[in-house]
């Protein structure tokens, strides 16, 4: 009897300290001493984990109107949100009509789309997209807010909330995003010149079944719109999963240059951003961006910001 309850002992301990998940395709323990599954669940605090930023070198001056980029995500805890773009944009006709325009957060015009997984294990896509401030020649103000225009029955909310992230549309859609899975996210800028109305579409491509499905699309309210920036990162945001390990793999990121073709992304500024307190790890290796966090201190030396580059990526059609 002693001798079961030994084993049984053995077993459960091995589960509870198991850290690496049977799909992982890449080494995590070469960058963090991983914390055991009781260890992760067990800590407390009071401030969410490190927050990285992935910054993709772009060509000064040049406008896109798609984006691409492959993500994986090997430990996905709730509270967890990989950002797969953050973007800015520009509009010739707005530069045009306008004196000056402006978004609501830190000056930025552009937005943000991404996976999460909420605090009750839904998981789902999100799409926001900053309110613009133009002023005329009078100094008048306009504001201009997106429109949802899918999916139609799940209108996005309006907010306002000031001193947080300003005034922007957003949506949740529901999309059973998964663990040591091969995903990718395409944004497109369509009904650009013709209607004066750009819209932009927010895709994810299931690289193992081979579907594509449109999350999102909204009408951006004015016309001649491109993107200019674009960074990926990956953000814990409710404190009382701090302690779990949430990781992030980038690759084949390419841009869609107006008047142009595809072409590959070779380099990115890596950093945490908040400076948040926990274990934080990222870089490159062979074809990937890659980025790990835990709120658990001194699990590894903590990177200073810096560039790095992928050996490979594609520069073709991703569709």
């Amino acid at each position: 009897m002693k001798r079961l309850l030994l084993i049984v002992l053995i077993l459960v301990l091995t589960f509870s300290y198991s850290t690496a998940l049977a799909g992982d395709s890449f080494t995590w323990s070469r960058y963090m001493s991983l914390p055991s599954r009781y260890e992760q669940q067990s800590f407390r605090s009071y401030d969410v984990a490190p927050y990285i930023v992935c910054w993709f070198e772009q060509t000064p001056g040049e406008k896109y109107i798609e984006y691409a980029i492959d993500f994986r995500a090997e430990h996905l805890p709730r509270g967890t949100y990989l950002a797969v773009a953050n973007w800015t944009m520009n509009s010739d006709q707005l530069s045009r009509q306008y004196r000056s325009f402006e978004g609501d957060y830190g000056d930025t015009v552009g937005g943000y789309c991404g996976f999460q997984v909420l605090e009750d294990g839904t998981r789902g896509a999100i799409l926001t997209i900053w309110d613009i401030f133009c002023t005329d020649a009078y100094g008048n103000t306009t504001v201009i807010r997106a429109e949802q225009v899918y999916p139609e029955n799940q209108k996005g909310a309006e907010r306002d909330e000031k001193g947080l992230e300003g005034s922007f549309l957003h949506t949740f859609v529901p999309y059973e995003w998964e663990e040591d899975h091969d995903y990718r996210a395409l944004l497109q800028i369509t009904d650009n010149w013709n209607t004066g109305n750009a819209h932009l579409k927010f895709w994810v491509f299931d690289l193992s079944t081979g579907v594509w499905t449109l999350l999102a699309e909204f009408a951006l309210g004015y016309g001649e719109a491109y993107m200019t920036d674009f960074a990926a990162f990956l953000e814990n945001y409710l404190p009382q999963f701090a302690g779990e390990v949430r990781s992030m793999l980038l690759s084949n990121c390419r841009v869609h240059p107006i008047g142009g073709d595809w072409k590959a992304v070779r380099s990115a500024y890596i950093l945490q951003n908040f400076d948040h307190p926990g274990s934080y790890n990222y870089g490159s290796e062979g074809s990937q961006f890659f980025a790990i966090t835990c709120g658990l201190p001194g699990r590894c030396p903590n990177p200073q910001p810096g560039t790095y580059s992928v050996g490979y990526t594609y520069g073709t059609s991703p569709y």
